[in-house]
């Protein structure tokens, strides 16, 4: 494999409603598919409710994985 370096901007939101943004953020990284990752607890008490809508409402493909759990062994990292 070729060295490369692999650098992200930092991109932190804060405040009331600030989730229901990640849509319009997206789009300017031209993304065509998210994978959210959370666990199945969070997502149940509707905590993702407003990012997975703006997601949609953006037109992106969104593909939810809400079986993470503390210190994931290897077949929870291989079925996200």
């Amino acid at each position: 494999m070729k060295a490369f370096t692999f650098q992200t901007p930092s991109n932190i939101r804060f405040g009331a409603g600030a989730s229901s943004k990640i849509g319009e953020l997206l789009k300017g990284y031209k993304a065509a598919h998210v994978l959210l990752v959370t666990d199945e607890k969070v997502r149940a008490a509707g905590l993702t409710r407003n990012a997975e809508t703006a997601i949609v409402e953006a037109g992106i493909a969104l593909t939810v994985f809400d079986g993470v759990v503390v210190d994931a062994p290897s077949h929870v990292i291989e079925a996200a």
